[in-house]
């Protein structure tokens, strides 16, 4: 599937068997530049939520 961001959207809750997401992200130069300013305000922290019993 495929849609713009703006779109609404959610992902229901997973009622049986495991969620998998695939998300890859096109940008073209402007937002090339755009996503390395915004680096600096973005986590490195990857979040398991089955180690924290989320």
């Amino acid at each position: 599937m495929v849609f713009y961001c703006s779109l609404l959207h959610e992902a229901r809750p997973v009622t049986k068997g495991t969620r998998f997401a695939f998300l890859p992200f096109f940008y073209d130069d402007d937002g090339a530049a755009l996503r390395k300013k915004n680096q600096a305000f973005v986590s490195e922290q990857v979040v398991d939520r089955r180690e924290n019993g989320s």
